[in-house]
């Protein structure tokens, strides 16, 4: 990966695989996001240790939300933000990031989830990164660009862009699930996609 100053860069990974207010299990998600850091370290994409930073198994509440803000205040050319979990629809069709207890309650999932909106805001109006890249590695991630679907991915990204102020990658549309492989010790599909195609194999 060429092109990044990345003493001015940051990538923030959040993944949650353990639920405890009903929602099920997913240790894909941990692999994934154990994945995800070692394919940004690694020699292809080349990212120092101490400029990206895992957020693994985090409760609401717990201040993920809060030391994720100050992070990306600090970025000034790329910032790159990575979720991996159970997604969740939240009222007013926003996109609900499921945390440890976050609770699987329709009637609670607003109060305990962390919502995209939330984020959106931070990186539209709190970030000054030259370039912003959200990958949303969940169910019903497609919330994130639900007014750009049924165009032309090139034409999505440049929506997206424009309108957002970053590059949006979704595992799903607004309305579908994301898949992963049963294996406990597997990953989700969007990481295994990402893995190939930067190590230049067909997937």
């Amino acid at each position: 990966m060429t092109g990044i100053d990345f003493a001015r860069s940051r990538a923030i990974l959040v993944g949650t695989g353990t639920y405890t207010h009903g929602l099920p299990a997913m240790p894909q998600a941990v692999n994934s996001l154990h994945a995800m850091r070692d394919l940004l370290v690694g020699p292809r994409c080349g990212w120092p240790e101490d400029r990206v930073k895992p957020f693994e198994n985090e409760v609401e509440g717990g201040g993920v939300q809060r030391q994720t803000a100050a992070l990306i205040h600090d970025v000034k050319d790329v910032l790159l933000f990575y979720y991996v979990g159970h997604g969740q629809l939240l009222d007013g069709e926003d996109l609900g990031m499921a945390l440890v207890d976050t609770e699987h309650d329709p009637r609670m999932r607003s109060s305990t989830s962390w919502r995209f909106n939330d984020l959106r805001e931070e990186l539209t109006y709190r970030c000054s990164a030259r370039v912003k890249v959200v990958l949303l590695d969940c169910c019903f991630s497609g919330l994130a660009t639900r007014y750009t679907q049924g165009v032309g991915l090139a034409d999505e990204i440049q929506v997206a862009t424009r309108i957002e102020g970053a590059y949006t990658l979704t595992a799903s549309r607004a309305s579908q699930e994301a898949r992963h492989e049963q294996d406990e010790h597997g990953l989700t599909y969007l990481a295994q996609c990402l893995g190939s195609y930067t190590q230049g194999q067909t997937y």
